[in-house]
């Protein structure tokens, strides 16, 4: 488990916004108090204090499903989540676009990708994000967003939280539009938590 936070144990059902559903939870204790997370993905829940910053200047996001593509892309800048975003057909594309970015010293602010996309799945394109990052000497990694239609499983998760920062949104479910854009926007809120200073990352359990 990370540094600083100590598990409490298990609590009430509440609904997460990265599984879409209401999910066990579990207590940690932290130097701002006790809080809770969802025993699927790690988020935090319940956050009561002043609303964070959503809006990313740069957004880099890869999914081998177009329609996908369309929709994310226009939530984020209709719901100003984001002033650009670059949307790649895949992790190779991606990985080139990033590439520009870092040689002209513009990082992303937050990356989304599939998990599962046919020429360079979601996983694969992540090591490399952090490959890359660490080649250019970038001391900021860019939050990863990962989008399947599946629940997370032990393996992902041990995965997501060696990433940090990162989170996993299930695609599949509560992801009308509308109800998209809200999820999108705290996963988005956690990241700028995180880099604040506000909110320690996702433990390893």
């Amino acid at each position: 488990m990370s540094v600083g936070l100590a598990l409490e144990g298990q609590t009430a059902l509440l609904y997460c916004h990265a599984c879409g559903e209401q999910v066990p939870t579990y207590s940690v204790r932290s130097a701002e108090g006790a809080e809770i997370r969802c025993s699927y993905c790690g988020l935090p829940l319940g956050h009561q204090g002043p609303q964070d910053q959503a809006r990313m200047e740069s957004v880099l996001l890869a999914d081998d499903e177009k329609f996908i593509r369309w929709i994310l892309r226009d939530l984020l800048m209709e719901q100003h989540l984001a002033e650009t975003v670059v949307a790649c057909e895949g992790g190779t594309e991606l990985l080139t676009r990033l590439t520009e970015r870092l040689r002209t010293k513009q990082h992303a602010q937050l990356i989304i990708l599939d998990i599962l996309m046919r020429d360079l799945d979601g996983v694969a394109t992540a090591k490399a994000i952090r490959a890359l990052e660490r080649g250019f000497g970038v001391t900021w990694p860019a939050p990863i967003l990962f989008l399947s239609a599946l629940r997370p499983d032990a393996a992902i998760r041990s995965f997501v939280a060696r990433l940090q920062p990162a989170l996993f949104l299930n695609k599949a479910v509560d992801a009308t539009p509308d109800r998209l854009a809200i999820r999108l926007r705290k996963m988005m809120e956690y990241f700028s938590r995180v880099r604040n200073g506000a909110l320690a990352p996702i433990p390893t359990l």
